[in-house]
């Protein structure tokens, strides 16, 4: 059954501006009965559509999530009051709803643009993966709200893919290279060792 998030309090929320930060609200799912319509080829929005007309929220451009202790954190790649990204977090609560949180939200391009790929590490803190086109970084954010820098390159290629070993040690994330093989800029894998557990990420 394909469901859509909604404001349990609020009809078709738009959380994408005028959001605070660190404030949970309960949240429940609405069914969208036909996932796969027939008129979806010529009508974008026709799945959508039927989530909010049942009161679902909407957000800015979701693009990637992770589940770590009992949460499933998602990157809003272009919310916020200044469109440059937003982090949320779900605390599912049975299978009805839970409650959802705005983590951070960036308020300007130089502090952090665009989060799109993200992991959450040993210490609770998440790993970010800028999706900017020029200089893009592998950046962090503490459990305090502080942005890091973890590591950069020269090349234009995204990171992306970050994620942790199982004993948390070791952080894999990747580079995309060019779309069309430029063997100068292939994609790449990375492989970067903690100690991650004793760090503030």
């Amino acid at each position: 059954q394909l469901q859509m998030l909604k404001f349990a309090d609020e009809w078709n929320r738009d959380t994408r501006t005028g959001r605070r930060a660190g404030r949970a609200a309960y949240v429940e799912w609405v069914d969208v009965d036909e996932p796969d319509p027939s008129g979806a080829e010529g009508d974008p929005f026709a799945v959508f559509d039927q989530g909010w007309a049942r009161g679902a929220a909407v957000f800015g451009r979701l693009q990637d999530c992770f589940y770590a202790d009992g949460a499933v954190y998602a990157s809003s790649v272009s919310g916020g009051d200044e469109g440059e990204g937003q982090l949320w977090e779900f605390r599912p609560r049975g299978l009805r709803g839970g409650t959802l949180k705005l983590v951070f939200e960036s308020p300007d391009a130089a502090l952090l643009p665009f989060p799109a790929g993200l992991a959450v590490s040993p210490a609770q803190g998440l790993v970010l993966c800028e999706g900017v086109r020029e200089a893009p970084a592998l950046r962090g954010l503490t459990s305090e709200g502080e942005v890091l820098d973890l590591a950069a390159h020269d090349g234009a290629a995204e990171w992306c893919g970050a994620a942790f070993s199982p004993d948390g040690k070791v952080l894999f994330a990747n580079l995309r290279g060019r779309s069309r093989g430029d063997r100068a800029e292939p994609g790449r894998t990375v492989a970067i060792w903690g100690p991650w557990e004793q760090g503030v990420l």
